[in-house]
This record gives structure tokens, C-alpha cells and sequence, in this order.
């Protein structure tokens, strides 16, 4: 497909990150997006369809597609912009079929990877899940969609619905345009504060700090067949974490940072410690309602000292994680990868080995979400915190996600337990010194020092 040049727009750094791996593992979902949204109630399919088109229209990052030119005998890929066109919603009803119908659906949508080029890159459904829940399947690639983005959509397909289904006509005004983010980020990387972020990285991560050693298996670095395990926080631990926060003026998502590095200090022996944060990378107003990729992914130092209180450790961390978000949070990994490869000759990427993901939280509504999951990821470890399943579900679902040729099912379990061992001993006694708060570890599991 010829695309006049002139209508083409660069990618984004965190759009490149996805590229760059989609080149590496072709031909697999690494990068999909998809959810089922399930409603309660019956659903009238045309009204579905409606809201789907409208909110389609409304968002033009949801319409870009990937190109590839040439420029000075390179290959150099693009973004441009698809004009709106109706969709056909497609129906599929599995009110008879039994789950195992379902599933093995769902599971053949979600791995089938997306065509990058010149394609559309979602892709939307009408699903009778079963005798008493209706709605729709949904997948996009990560290219143009993000997590913040997820939510916004969801609700805004439900807002549109309703306002439809009691014969309202819903505001057709467009959303702000991705377009715009765009030239935001290509005005970033000339200006001043880009050279002082980028300053900032290179004092905050030089000297490098050693890579944690976690327990990994002897594994092939083109494996990135990934499992999921979730650990439900409930009864009394859970009241305990929703009270300490409250109280503490902190979050959960710090909380749980806090917890995973003394338990990476625990393990590996090393006091400094870094994990990966997501940032959600939405500085200016207007970015937070675009629906297109922003996040990113930070490097958080933390300096888990064993005379430090865990009140103390999370003072540290709640500082450190506000302070580089409000002002040097757009800096991108790639780049700093690159500026700490240029001047230690160490690949930096470790440094994002084990990353801390917090979901938004959806605004009340009258339907569930169900998380669809690639089986390919890669990163080796990212561990998905979602703070609004301790209101719709009563408990809070931590769910890790890893690549099985590195991490075995045995070790992650005995690292969610290292985890909530940690969790109450630091709550039951936040004034303790880290050195004192217990965690029973298999010792097989630890790296001697």
C-alpha cells in the first residue's frame, strides 16, 4: 500500500520500544491488548455497535497504522492516520456451547497476532458469554493503545450505550488527537529540560548498580513463553493493607514497591535495588484524555538498607517515585539504555528485569472485566497490582506474570509467600528495622553472599 510520505508521522520512543521487539519475536501476541467486557444484562447489538463507531470516531490514535519507507536507503517506520469508517460489530453466541467453547474462542483470538503493516490494529466483537452475561471481546495492539487508554475507552463505549439506549444523541466531538502527543514529544527532545532529564538519569544510575540476581533457570533468551499466577490478598492481611494506606496517606502500589525491595534485598544479598515502574507518562491535562501508547517504563532506585523502618523505606521511595515523575519522568528508557551502554559498555537492560505495573481504577459501572493474556511476554517478570479489585471483589488480586523458561511455578510461589510474609510482618510493625521484619525463604532460592 503506497502512503504519501507527507501524511506520515515518526513513532514515538515508547512506540519504538514495541517495534524494535516486535521485529525480535515476529509472529506472536507478545504486544496484545485484550479483554472480555461482560454485562449482566442483555445488550442490544445494533445500540453496541452504535457506541463502538461513535467512540471510534471520537479517537483517532485507535485508527493509526504502521508503515514502512525508505529514507536515504534505510528502512524507517511510520504512523499515519486512517479516516474513519463504519465497522461490522460480528456476533458470537456461546449460550449454548459450554464454557470449553469459550475459552478455546477467546484463546484462539488473543494469540492470532496482528497483520503490523498497513492494517488495522484492533478489533472488536459481540459475545453472548454465557446464559446470563453479554457484551463484547476486545483487542488492540500495544503500538496504539496502553492501559489508561483501556479505560477510558470501556467507559466511554459505556457512557455512549446508555445515552443511546434512552434515545439521547451523545456528543460527537472529537477527543483530543494522538497527533498532538506526537509533536509534544518531537518539541521534548529540543528543548532544554530533555538535556537536564537526561543529566538527571546519568547521575541517578552511574555507577550502574549489580544485576539482581534472582533465582533463574538456565534458560534460551529467545524463549518468552510466559505463565500467570494470581495471588488473592483477602481476609484479615487485606484489611490490614486497605487500613494502612488510608491512614498512612500513601498507596498501595508504594506499599507493595516497598515490599518487593526488602524482599529483593532479602534474596540476592544486594541493598541497592532497582525495579522497573510504570509510569503512565501523561504529564499535561490534555494527555490524559487521548486515547493512544504513552507509558512507559522508569527504573526505580531504591536504597533498601536494613536500618532503615519500613515507614522509613517508604518515605524513601514515595519522594523518589513523585519527584522523578513530576520532573524527569518523560526521559526515555530507550535512550538512557543507550546513553548507559555508550559509557559502561553494559547492556542496561536488566535493569528492567522485574517490573511493578498499578491498574487505573474503572469508574463505577455495571459490568466486569476479564484480562486476556498473550502466552508470550518479554519481560521476565511484571507483577500486575489492581487496587480496585479490593472494592469489586473484596480482596486485593496481586498477578505475576513471567517468562516460564527463566522462573519455575515453584519459585514464584515461594516468592508470593516471601511477599506476604513481608507484607505482615511490616504492618503488624512498621517502626521495625527491615533487618528484624521475618520472611521464611527457601534457602535454595537465595543467593549466598
Amino acid at each position: 500500500m503506497e502512503i504519501d510520505p507527507k501524511e506520515c508521522f515518526p513513532i514515538t520512543h515508547v512506540q519504538k520500544r514495541i517495534w524494535h521487539t516486535e521485529k525480535i519475536y515476529p509472529g506472536t501476541s507478545t504486544w496484545t491488548i485484550a479483554f472480555a467486557v461482560k454485562y449482566n444484562h442483555m445488550l442490544d447489538i445494533n445500540l453496541l455497535e452504535d457506541a463502538l463507531n461513535l467512540a471510534l470516531q471520537k479517537n483517532d490514535g485507535l485508527r493509526l497504522q504502521m508503515t514502512e519507507n525508505s529514507e536515504n536507503g534505510l528502512t524507517v517506520v511510520k504512523q499515519y492516520l486512517v479516516d474513519f469508517q463504519p465497522i461490522r460489530l460480528p456476533y458470537f453466541d456461546f449460550s449454548t456451547g459450554g464454557k470449553e467453547a469459550l475459552t478455546e474462542w477467546l484463546d484462539k483470538e488473543v494469540q492470532e497476532p496482528f497483520e503490523l503493516i498497513d492494517h488495522s490494529l484492533y478489533y472488536f466483537a459481540a459475545v453472548r458469554f454465557n446464559q446470563n452475561e453479554n457484551g463484547y471481546f476486545m483487542k488492540l495492539h500495544h503500538i496504539i493503545f496502553d492501559g489508561w487508554s483501556l479505560f477510558m475507552l470501556i467507559n466511554e463505549i459505556d457512557q455512549i450505550y446508555k445515552q443511546l439506549e434512552q434515545g439521547l444523541k451523545p456528543d460527537a466531538t472529537p477527543n483530543n488527537t494522538y497527533l498532538n502527543y506526537i509533536r509534544d514529544e518531537k518539541a521534548y527532545l529540543e528543548s532544554e529540560q530533555f538535556q537536564k532529564d537526561r543529566a538527571f538519569w546519568l547521575d541517578n544510575m552511574l555507577p550502574l548498580p549489580a544485576q539482581a540476581e534472582l533465582f533463574l533457570s538456565s534458560y534460551q533468551s529467545d524463549n518468552i513463553l510466559a505463565k500467570r499466577n494470581l495471588l488473592p490478598i483477602e481476609g484479615a492481611l487485606r484489611n490490614e493493607i486497605d487500613a494502612f494506606f488510608q491512614q498512612n496517606n500513601t498507596t498501595i502500589f508504594k506499599i507493595f514497591m516497598a515490599a518487593l525491595a526488602v524482599y529483593i534485598a532479602r534474596v540476592t544479598g544486594n541493598r541497592d535495588v532497582v525495579i522497573g515502574m510504570v509510569n503512565h507518562n501523561r504529564g499535561l491535562p490534555e494527555h490524559k484524555k487521548m486515547i493512544g501508547m504513552f507509558v512507559s517504563t522508569i527504573p526505580l532506585r531504591i536504597q533498601a538498607d536494613d536500618s532503615l523502618t519500613f515507614y522509613e523505606l517508604l518515605e524513601q521511595i514515595g519522594q523518589n517515585m513523585n519527584y522523578i515523575i513530576k520532573n524527569h519522568g518523560k526521559y526515555p528508557f530507550d535512550l538512557l539504555a543507550a546513553d548507559l551502554r555508550e559509557a559502561t559498555g553494559i547492556d542496561p537492560g536488566y535493569l528492567l528485569n522485574i517490573i511493578l505495573d498499578g491498574h487505573p481504577d474503572l469508574e463505577q459501572s455495571d459490568f466486569n472485566l476479564d484480562l486476556l493474556l498473550p502466552k508470550h511476554d518479554t519481560n521476565p517478570m511484571i507483577i500486575h497490582i489492581d487496587p480496585g479489585s479490593m472494592n469489586m471483589n473484596g480482596r486485593l488480586e496481586v498477578e505475576w506474570g513471567y517468562q516460564s523458561a527463566r522462573f519455575s511455578d515453584e519459585y514464584i510461589e515461594n516468592m508470593q509467600q516471601g511477599m506476604v510474609d513481608i507484607l505482615r510482618g511490616v504492618l503488624s510493625n512498621p517502626g521495625e528495622k527491615i533487618a528484624r521484619i521475618e520472611c521464611h525463604l527457601q534457602t535454595k532460592f537465595c543467593i549466598q553472599k
